[in-house]
């Protein structure tokens, strides 16, 4: 339960106010969870989040969040695929760990989904020369000014 308190209390305080309890947030359902979790991200990171209001399927959303996740270096402890398919239905445990580390993270995770934007490749990219040639001087100069 320490995890749910700590949860509501970063969602209750800035940047978020959300003005959620500890009983609103138990009954909350899985699309709810995940709309949530969505919100979340795009307060972190507007960039990310949906685009023109458009309404997705909790598939997309899953995927739209994972990818993000990914870019941020979340590491799920269970098989990337489970874990997304956990995320697409709204599975409160996958969901309230992700939230936990979300923010636990504070600004760390704005500079972080910055710089991975720009620094990830659509996979069908990743295995051209001359990507994975600037991909790697990218990553050289990232270390170098970003450390």
């Amino acid at each position: 339960m320490g995890d749910v308190h700590y949860i509501v209390d970063k969602l209750n305080a800035a940047p978020f106010n959300m003005g959620v309890t500890l009983i609103s947030f138990s009954e909350k359902g899985p699309e709810e969870l995940l709309q949530l979790l969505s919100d979340v991200l795009a307060k972190i990171t507007p960039k990310h989040q949906r685009q023109g209001g458009a309404h997705e399927s909790a598939e997309q959303t899953a995927e739209r969040l994972a990818g993000l996740l990914r870019i941020v270096k979340y590491q799920p402890d269970m098989d990337l695929a489970m874990f997304r398919q956990l995320l697409a239905a709204g599975d409160r445990d996958v969901v309230q760990q992700v939230l936990k580390w979300v923010l636990a993270q504070g600004q760390v995770l704005e500079k972080r989904a910055f710089v991975g934007y720009y620094l990830s490749f659509p996979d069908e990219l990743l295995y051209h020369l001359e990507v994975m040639e600037l991909r790697e001087a990218i990553k050289g100069l990232h270390s170098l000014y970003c450390t």
